[in-house]
C-alpha cells in the first residue's frame, strides 16, 4: 500500500528529529556513561574547597586536592586544616576569610587575620559565639577566590572578609605565572575550570599534562620561581589582568547579594618604606645612569638635597626605573617631605617589575567595588602601607600589623552584622598577643623562618638585603636573650590559663606543643599532639608532628604509625618521609629508610636536613665514604643549613681530607 502524499512530510520531520535527538542524546549519554565510570573506579579528585568529613558527615574539612584545577599537583596549595559543623551552629556567627598567603597568616597562621579577628569579637561581645573561618591559601588570586566563595554558599556564613589583590600577576592564569597558561582569556579559564569540576575533564586534562607543564617548576620554590617572570608597569598583558581581577571581584560581590552575605572588603597593606623594589625595568640611557650614579653617591653621603636633585635628573631621563623612585622616597623622607616621599614609594612599588605586591590599580578596583550594596570597605593600604614594622617583608604582616588589620576589620565586621557596643573596650594587641599564646619562643620561631627565607632570591638581591637580615638577627638573638628559665614558667602559665578558656582549640594546642618540645618536655607534648590529630584526624601535618614527637621519645612503632598516616594523606609530604627514615633506620629497617630519604629529597631537592640525616645513617652503618656525600649534598644544596657544616666539617677531618674540612669551615664563617 502506497503512503498518500499528505503523510510524507511528516514522516521527513520525524526523520530529522530522530537523526537530531541521536546526534544529541547519544554523545550526551556517553558522555555521562564515561563520567559515571570515572567515579564509579574513583578516578580524579573533588575539585570542592570544602568535602564531607569521612567521620561524620555533618562536619566538612578542608580539601587537599582542591587546588589542582589551577595548580600542577606539584605545586599545589595546601588549604589550612578546618572541621567545622556543616549546618552553623545556633547562636554561631560564623565569618570567613578569603584571600591569600597575606590573609591566610603567613608565617604563621595561628596568629593571623583570621586568629585575631575572632579573639577580638569574642572578647567584645562575650555574650556571643564567633568562628572565623580561614579559607585563605598561599599563591592564589581572584580566579581561585571567586570558586572557594562559592563553594562556601552551603556553609551559610554571616560575613565574608576578602583581602585579596597581592598574587594577580603570578598567581594561576596571570601573566607572569609560573603555573601554567599565561593571560588567557577570561571565558577561557572559566570553561577550562567548569570542565575541570568533572572526572573526564580531569582524565583529558592529564593526556595533556606533559605539555601542558612544560617549562613549569617541578617542585615548590617559592618566590624565586618568579626570578624570570618580570612584567614591567606598560606590559598591555597587565589590562587583562585588571579587567579579570574587576570581573572575579565583582562575581564575588554578586555572589553574596544573592545569598544575603554583607560582605567587607579590604585594599591591600603593601610595605612601601621598608623593602625595596625586587627588580627595575632596564635602561641602556647613558644620561639616566651618570645622573643615578651621583645620586647614589649624595645619599652614601647623606647630602640629601643633591641626591634629590640628581635623582629627579635620572627620573626625567628614565620616569619608570624602581631603584631610583625608591632611594628619591628615602631622600624624600630625611628632609621631612613625607607625601612626596610617599608617592615615590607608591610608584616605586608599582613600577616593580617583579609584581608581588597589588599595585595602586588593584586598590583602586577594590575601593570603586566597594560601593556595591551590601559590601563595606577597609583601606588597610591607606591605613598600614607607609607602617614599615607591621611588615616581616614585602606584604606579609607581623602581629602587629595583623592585629591592626584585624581592628579595622572587626569594627566593619561589627557595623555589617548590627552589633551595638560590646561591654569591653576592643582587647588591646598586647593581651590579643597573650591570648593566642604568642611567646618569645614563637616569635623568635616566627624570626628565624623569615630570616631563612630573606636570604633567598628575590629577596636577597634587594637593595640594602644585608642590613636588613642583620637587624632580624638582632631581633632573633634578643629574644632568645629573654628566653629565661623564669619567662618559660610563665609561657607555661600563658597557655595554660589559656587552654582552660578554650580546650578545644587545635592551634592553641598546636602551639603549646611546640613550646613544650623547646624545653625537652617531649611526653607532654606528644600527649597535646595526640589531642590535635584527634580533632583533626585528616590533618598529615598534625600526624607528622605526633611521628616526629614519638621519634624524640624513641617510640619507634608509634612513630612509623603516625608517619605512615600522615604520607597516606599526603603523598608530597618531604618533612614527614624525611622523618620516617630517621624512623625506620632506628628499626633497622636500612633500606626502607634510604628510601624515605629518597622520596623526601625528591620532592625537596634543596632539603638539607634530609640529606644531614641520610649522612649520619650511613655513617651508622660504617659507609663513611657515602655519609660524607650526602653532608656535601646538603652543603651544595642548602648553603644556610648549618647543622651540615659541622659534620661535613669533622667527617673530612676524619678522613684526612684536610682540605676539604677547611673549605667546609670557611664556608660556615662565611654564612
Amino acid at each position: 500500500m502506497t503512503a498518500s502524499p499528505k503523510d510524507k512530510p511528516l514522516n521527513r520531520s520525524r526523520l530529522w528529529l530522530f537523526r537530531l535527538l541521536v546526534a544529541l542524546v547519544l554523545p550526551l549519554l556517553l558522555l555521562l556513561m564515561l563520567e559515571g565510570g570515572l567515579r564509579l573506579i574513583g578516578y580524579g579528585y573533588e575539585p570542592t574547597f570544602f568535602v564531607l568529613d569521612e567521620e561524620d558527615d555533618s562536619l566538612v574539612r578542608e580539601n587537599p586536592e582542591f587546588a589542582y584545577r589551577f595548580f600542577p599537583e606539584a605545586l599545589a596549595r595546601i588549604p589550612q586544616p578546618n572541621r567545622l559543623p556543616l549546618k552553623k551552629p545556633a547562636g554561631t556567627t560564623r565569618i570567613m576569610v578569603f584571600g591569600g598567603s597575606a590573609a591566610m597568616g603567613d608565617p604563621e597562621p595561628a596568629y593571623g587575620l583570621s586568629r585575631v579577628l575572632e579573639r577580638l569579637l569574642s572578647q567584645r561581645f562575650p555574650e556571643r559565639e564567633f568562628e572565623v573561618i580561614n579559607a585563605a591559601v598561599t599563591a592564589i588570586n581572584s580566579h581561585v577566590v571567586r570558586s572557594i566563595a562559592k563553594d562556601s554558599v552551603r556553609l551559610d556564613a554571616d560575613v565574608w572578609v576578602v583581602y585579596m589583590g597581592n598574587n594577580e600577576v603570578n598567581g594561576p592564569f596571570g601573566c607572569g605565572t609560573v603555573f601554567g597558561a599565561q593571560g588567557p582569556p577570561l571565558n577561557v579559564i572559566r570553561t577550562g575550570l567548569a570542565f575541570n569540576r568533572m572526572r573526564l575533564g580531569q582524565w583529558m586534562s592529564s593526556l595533556t599534562i606533559g605539555q601542558k607543564e612544560d617549562g613549569v617548576p617541578k617542585n615548590w620554590g617559592g618566590m624565586k620561581m618568579f626570578l624570570d617572570q618580570q612584567v614591567a608597569s606598560d606590559d598591555p598583558r597587565l589590562d587583562r589582568v585588571y579587567q579579570n581581577f574587576q570581573i572575579n571581584l565583582e562575581s564575588i560581590i554578586d555572589l553574596a547579594e544573592r545569598n544575603d552575605t554583607p560582605l567587607v572588603l579590604s585594599t591591600v597593606a603593601t610595605n612601601l618604606p621598608q623593602s625595596p623594589p625586587f627588580t627595575s625595568k632596564s635602561s641602556d640611557n647613558t644620561d639616566w645612569e651618570l645622573a643615578f650614579e651621583r645620586g647614589e653617591r649624595a645619599f652614601e653621603q647623606g647630602r640629601w638635597d643633591a641626591a634629590i636633585q640628581s635623582l629627579n635628573e635620572a627620573l626625567t631621563e628614565n620616569s619608570s626605573h624602581a631603584e631610583t623612585l625608591y632611594v628619591l622616597g628615602l631622600c624624600l623622607q630625611q628632609v621631612d617631605k613625607r607625601t612626596e616621599a610617599m608617592a615615590a614609594f607608591v610608584k616605586a612599588r608599582d613600577e616593580d617589575t617583579l609584581r608581588f605586591r597589588a599595585d595602586a590599580k588593584i586598590n583602586a578596583i577594590i575601593r570603586q567595588a566597594s560601593e556595591a550594596p551590601g559590601a563595606a570597605l577597609v583601606d588597610a593600604d591607606q591605613a598600614l602601607s607607609e607602617h614599615g614594622p607591621y611588615f616581616h617583608e614585602h606584604v606579609h604582616l607581623t602581629f602587629a600589623g595583623n592585629y591592626q588589620l584585624s581592628r579595622l576589620i572587626a569594627e566593619q565586621v561589627v557595623a555589617q552584622l548590627g552589633l551595638t557596643d560590646g561591654p569591653a573596650d576592643w582587647m588591646s594587641e598586647v593581651d590579643c598577643a597573650y591570648d593566642l599564646g604568642l611567646t618569645a619562643f614563637h616569635r623568635k620561631e616566627i624570626l628565624t623562618d623569615m630570616h631563612s627565607r630573606l636570604r633567598t632570591p628575590p629577596f636577597s638581591n634587594q637593595r640594602e638585603h644585608q642590613m636588613r637580615t642583620a637587624a632580624i638577627g638582632s631581633q632573633i638573638e634578643i629574644l632568645a636573650k629573654a628566653m629565661t628559665p623564669q619567662a618559660g614558667q610563665a609561657s607555661l602559665l600563658q597557655f595554660q590559663q589559656a587552654m582552660k578558656v578554650r580546650p578545644e582549640d587545635w592551634q592553641l594546642k598546636r602551639q603549646f606543643a611546640r613550646l613544650l618540645q623547646s624545653i625537652g618536655q617531649e611526653a607532654e607534648a606528644a600527649s597535646l599532639w595526640e589531642s590535635v590529630t584527634t580533632l583533626l584526624p585528616h590533618d598529615p601535618v598534625s600526624l607528622f608532628q605526633l611521628g616526629s614527637a614519638y621519634n624524640r621519645l624513641k617510640q619507634y612503632a608509634k612513630a612509623e604509625s603516625s608517619l605512615r598516616k600522615a604520607v597516606a594523606l599526603r603523598d608530597r609530604h618531604p618533612r614527614a618521609w624525611n622523618s620516617l627514615g630517621i624512623c625506620l633506620s632506628h628499626l633497622d629497617r636500612f633500606a626502607e629508610s634510604h628510601q624515605s630519604f629518597a622520596k623526601a629529597i625528591a620532592l625537596k631537592p634543596d632539603y638539607g636536613e634530609a640529606y644531614l640525616n641520610w649522612g649520619l645513617v650511613l655513617a651508622n652503618q660504617g659507609d663513611s665514604e657515602g655519609a660524607r656525600a650526602k653532608y656535601a649534598q646538603a652543603l651544595a644544596n642548602d648553603p644556610t643549613y648549618l647543622p651540615a657544616y659541622e659534620k661535613a666539617g669533622k667527617a673530612f677531618s676524619k678522613a684526612e681530607l684536610f682540605d676539604q674540612s677547611e673549605k667546609v669551615y670557611r664556608q660556615l664563617v662565611e654564612e
